[in-house]
């Protein structure tokens, strides 16, 4: 039992860093399309 939670370690901290780089796109995407707009409106 203990090597198969062993094999899964590196699989769940593939996904946390996964998801957390995926949360760190959505925000500086977020950013830089408010960034594009307030351009936008300010012509």
């Amino acid at each position: 039992m203990q090597n198969q939670n062993d094999s899964w370690l590196p699989y769940s901290f593939i996904f946390q860093d996964a998801y957390c780089f995926t949360l760190i796109d959505m925000n500086t995407i977020k950013r830089e399309l408010l960034k594009s707009d307030v351009s936008e409106s300010l012509k």
